[in-house]
C-alpha cells in the first residue's frame, strides 16, 4: 500500500476514525487501537489550551498530521474563529503539545490526520451556560425575566472576577428597562471585576514569559495588556514577538490593529 493511502481522519470530540483511500492497517478495529492514543492527544492539547478572554463563544478547527513517531508534521487552520487572537492561542496549544508519542504497536499507519475543535465559552459551569443561554431568549421579549436569569448567573459565579461580563449584560438590561441607578451600579461593578480579571491575566502571562521566552509568550502578554487598555505596553510586547520571528504575519497584523486602537 502506498504511503499516501496510509492515513486516518480522526475527529476529536466525536472520536470517529475513517481510513482515507484504503482500509486501516490495524490488527484491531481502528477505534479500539487509537482510543487511548487519541485520549493522550486530547489530554496534552487541553493541558496547553489557555483560552483567551472572550465575551462571546469562540470556535476554531485545526487539522494536523502526526507521524507514527508522534511528531507534528504539518498543521493548518481549517476553520477560523473569526478572532485572530483566539486562532493564535489554538495553534499555540497544538504546537506546545507535540510530540505525542509513538503509534500503537499493532497499527501500520505511517501518519494520521487529526481535526481538533477548540471551543471557548465565557462561562465557568454548565449550569451558568444554560442560565445565560436562557436569558438571551428573553431579551426584548421579557426583559424582567432576562434580568432575573442574569441575577441567577451572577450568584452562580460566586464572586469570581470572570463575572464582569455578566454585570455588563445586566447593565444593558438595566438601560433597556429604564433603570439608570441600577445601570450605574452594574457598570461600576463590571469595571471593578474587569480590572481584577485583567490584572490576574497580565500576571499569569508575565509569569509564563519568565518561565520560557517565546514569541507566543510575548504575544499573549501583549494581548493581556491590550484587553486591559494599555496599548503602549501591548505594542512593546508584540514588537518583541515580531523581533523573535519574522515569519508570523498574524503578529504583524495584530500590531497594525493595536496601532489603530491607539489612535482612538
Amino acid at each position: 500500500m502506498r504511503s499516501w493511502a496510509k492515513n486516518l481522519l480522526i475527529f476529536l470530540g466525536i472520536i470517529s476514525i475513517t481510513s482515507l483511500g484504503a482500509y486501516a492497517e490495524c490488527n484491531a478495529p481502528a477505534q479500539v487501537v487509537f482510543s487511548d492514543y487519541m485520549q493522550g492527544i486530547r489530554d496534552k492539547i487541553q493541558s496547553n489550551w489557555n483560552q483567551p478572554e472572550l465575551t462571546d463563544e469562540g470556535h476554531a478547527v485545526v487539522q494536523f498530521k502526526v507521524t507514527r513517531e508522534g511528531e507534528l508534521y504539518a498543521y493548518d487552520l481549517k476553520e477560523s474563529s473569526g478572532n485572530p487572537v483566539f486562532d493564535e492561542f489554538a495553534l499555540n496549544a497544538l504546537q506546545k503539545s507535540a510530540p505525542f508519542g509513538n503509534f500503537p504497536d499493532d497499527c501500520g499507519q505511517n501518519f494520521i490526520v487529526v481535526q481538533y475543535t477548540f471551543d471557548s465559552k465565557p462561562v465557568t459551569t454548565e449550569r451558568m451556560k444554560k442560565i445565560v443561554a436562557d436569558s438571551e431568549k428573553f431579551i426584548n421579549v421579557d426583559n424582567e425575566m432576562a434580568r432575573k436569569l442574569i441575577d441567577e448567573a451572577i450568584r452562580e459565579a460566586d464572586g469570581d472576577s470572570v463575572a464582569y461580563f455578566l454585570y455588563a449584560r445586566r447593565y444593558k438590561l438595566d438601560r433597556l428597562m429604564c433603570e439608570p441607578e441600577e445601570a450605574q451600579k452594574d457598570l461600576a461593578e463590571c469595571k471593578r471585576l474587569k480590572e481584577i480579571y485583567d490584572k490576574n491575566r497580565i500576571q499569569t502571562c508575565a509569569k509564563a514569559l519568565e518561565e520560557e521566552e517565546t514569541p507566543f509568550a510575548h504575544f499573549a502578554l501583549a494581548n493581556a495588556y491590550d484587553l486591559a487598555g494599555d496599548y503602549e505596553k501591548a505594542t512593546e510586547e508584540i514588537d518583541k514577538a515580531i523581533g523573535m520571528t519574522e515569519l508570523n504575519n498574524a503578529y504583524k497584523r495584530y500590531r497594525m490593529e493595536l496601532c489603530t486602537r491607539r489612535k482612538y
